[in-house]
């Protein structure tokens, strides 16, 4: 028999250990964990293209954890909108930062949150919020824009579910990020109330020279051959991990310098449409 988060919390009283849940409630009590563990080992910002720079970013949650150890302040928590281009890095620096805060991570996808109940996607955001506040961990919504968008010409229920989200993020008290492909659709109201707004934009030459050597450490490429894949200005981590994953379903013969530029190059190219920039 499925149960609700609301009925495990009932019959607990307090979060209980994983070994208590029934298997089918873990993933919604607990958020759904990463299947690469001890990513965090090798995980280097340096090669983060971002608005506000990734050490900063770090540091002033950091600041937030502190800042929320005096209990007499009733402004605590930190909401932070991470937003850019399809694989820039958005999702995985918010686990960097879940990591080095010392904290597990609570994500939220529009599969977990939306309902075909009416109320029902409200009441899962309501959960989702109080559930991180319970356990402390940073909640994750990840896409955001993809079941929450501005007010604007929508449905009612749709009206809704912004309404609850607003109601939410001004109580809460712990550490949000939330992550957008399309910031531009979502409401503005709901925009202000980000702490931090950080724009996470395609790669530099030194972030793709650094993919290179992480993904394919056993190649040498060229200054021009970075410069090529660099002119697009579109390329994201995402883009070598792709390539680097269908890789090793191939044949060695296939792993050099030439096909991998060449393949990283069409990726662009692809994601332009002929295009040399990317933006919003």
């Amino acid at each position: 028999m499925k149960m609700e988060s609301k009925e495990i919390l009932s019959i607990y009283g307090k979060m209980p250990d994983k070994d208590l849940l029934p298997e089918c409630a873990v993933d919604f009590v607990y958020g759904k964990e990463s299947s690469c563990e001890g990513w965090e080992k090798t995980y280097s910002m340096d090669v983060l293209n971002t608005s506000i720079s990734a050490d900063e970013i770090v540091g002033m949650v950091k600041n937030a954890v502190e800042f929320a150890k005096d209990k007499k302040c009733s402004d605590q928590g930190i909401k932070i909108l991470f937003y850019g281009c399809s694989g820039s890095g958005k999702s995985q620096f918010a686990k960097y930062i879940a990591n080095e805060i010392h904290r597990k991570i609570f994500s939220r996808y529009a599969s977990d949150i939306l309902s075909k109940w009416v109320g029902g996607s409200e009441r899962n955001l309501s959960e989702a919020f109080g559930i991180a506040e319970k356990t402390g961990d940073v909640l994750l919504f990840d896409e955001l824009d993809s079941f929450l968008t501005s007010r604007e010409d929508v449905y009612a229920w749709q009206r809704s579910n912004v309404n609850e989200f607003l109601n939410q993020i001004e109580k809460f008290r712990g550490i949000l990020i939330c992550t957008s492909n399309l910031p531009d659709v979502m409401d503005k109201a709901m925009l202000r109330r980000f702490h931090i707004m950080v724009e996470f934009k395609p790669l530099k030459k030194e972030g793709i020279s650094a993919m290179l050597k992480n993904y394919f450490n056993q190649l040498d490429f060229s200054g021009r051959q970075i410069e090529r894949i660099a002119s697009f200005e579109s390329a994201t981590p995402g883009d070598f991990s792709i390539l680097h994953s269908r890789m090793r379903f191939m044949k060695k013969d296939f792993m050099t310098v030439d096909y991998i530029t060449g393949e990283l190059c069409r990726m662009q190219e692809d994601k332009c449409n002929g295009k040399r920039k990317i933006g919003f």
